[in-house]
């Protein structure tokens, strides 16, 4: 079986401005005013001259169903508001943990049948599934300046007892599809808490964990000395009435959960994400062009779906599962930084609807949000 993850795009030019729907949608780049009050900082304006032009740092797309094509009227978040809004990165708090998935116990045994696809479809040999280790590491080196280290709190998921005494999570929010939900516990070196779980309306999983119970332990088990926990899973997760949820932060509270499950390979034809034109082929003027309607028929794009997904090793997909689990949970991190959804840029801060989406995102941060996070690291 062939270790390369997709046959290489045969065309040659680049779009680096938003897409033709971003019209139809109602989206507008962001002025060379706008930038420059985005960039501004509170001892001194920015120089219209200083800001990077079309060309020189790619734009949003801007493709149909896309974040910024659903809410073209999104706010930029300019340099005054972020000011209000970032907590310094201080000698007291100044670590960023990342929290491994819970080990199991051998009484909730059943959940971890709950991380494998249900269809028989979605589950060809096995693809190892990303190392905390190597998250770490990553994030290490994105967010250079701040210390990234293991969470050493323990964690694991429990049956819970039904004749437990705890007192169950506040929240009174279930999933529409589950008028009675069950639960688990997670267990930690502190407390313990109850997990609300329902099934997966999109039949993918079996079970999904609720979010925010997720985030509410994080909160309880950040480290004094953190400026940020990021809690990894992987087990799918709902909030409110969407299907599913890939991560969410409180940011007030700096503290993010993300699940690795929607982001496994073979679920990648099923979501409709893109291999060929993933970050940064996905700038490829013919495929943006086929995505907008123009020059090229449904065949041809059902062809280019298909050859977007030639075989690939285990160790290959593994990669491409690693890759996708960084981005996002450098994403999720930016928030905790006080950083908002970009709308400036082609940025890893953009907003997505989609996974599909997702992985057509930058795996960097942009001449907006960059220079915020060096503010933190150099006021400190």
């Amino acid at each position: 079986m062939s270790s390369s993850l997709h046959v290489p795009c045969a065309h040659r030019t680049l779009l680096l401005e938003p897409s033709t729907h971003a019209i139809v949608a109602g989206y507008h780049p962001p002025t060379t005013c706008q930038l420059a009050s985005a960039l501004s900082t509170a001892k001194g304006s920015q120089s219209k001259k200083d800001v990077y032009g079309a060309g020189t740092f790619p734009a949003p797309l801007v493709l149909p169903n896309d974040e910024l094509a659903l809410d073209p009227e999104c706010p930029g978040q300019d340099m005054k508001e972020w000011l209000g809004k970032c907590k310094q990165v201080s000698g007291k708090r100044k670590v960023i943990y990342v929290a491994a998935p819970p080990a199991v116990n051998d009484d909730a045994s059943f959940v971890s049948n709950w991380v494998t696809p249900c269809s028989r479809s979605n589950n060809p040999p096995s693809t190892p599934s990303p190392i905390t280790s190597d998250i770490t590491a990553y994030l290490s080196a994105f967010y250079h300046g701040v210390p990234v280290h293991p969470l050493p709190i323990p964690l694991s998921f429990a049956f819970w007892d039904t004749e437990s005494k705890a007192p169950l999570p506040k929240r009174s929010r279930s999933h529409p599809t589950s008028p009675k939900p069950t639960y688990i516990t997670l267990c930690t070196d502190r407390n313990v808490t109850h997990i609300r779980t329902c099934p997966d309306p999109t039949r993918t999983f079996l079970q999904q964990f609720c979010l925010d119970d997720l985030l509410d332990c994080a909160i309880n088990i950040l480290p004094a000395d953190a400026y940020a926990l990021l809690l990894l899973v992987q087990h799918d997760l709902f909030e409110n009435a969407d299907d599913f949820v890939c991560g969410c932060t409180y940011s007030g509270s700096r503290v993010a959960v993300m699940s690795m499950a929607r982001y496994r390979p073979a679920l990648d034809m099923q979501q409709g994400v893109e291999r060929v034109h993933a970050w940064s082929v996905c700038h490829c003027r013919a495929y943006v062009e086929a995505c907008c309607g123009h020059e090229e028929t449904q065949t041809k794009k059902r062809d280019t779906k298909r050859s977007s997904l030639v075989p690939a090793s285990p160790g290959a997909l593994s990669t491409l599962w690693l890759m996708h689990v960084c981005c996002t949970a450098s994403h999720e991190l930016g928030h905790c930084f006080g950083i908002e959804h970009c709308v400036y840029y082609a940025c890893v801060m953009q907003g997505m609807a989609s996974i599909g989406e997702d992985v057509r995102q930058p795996p960097y941060l942009c001449p907006v949000d960059l220079p915020r996070f060096w503010l933190l690291v150099v006021l400190e």
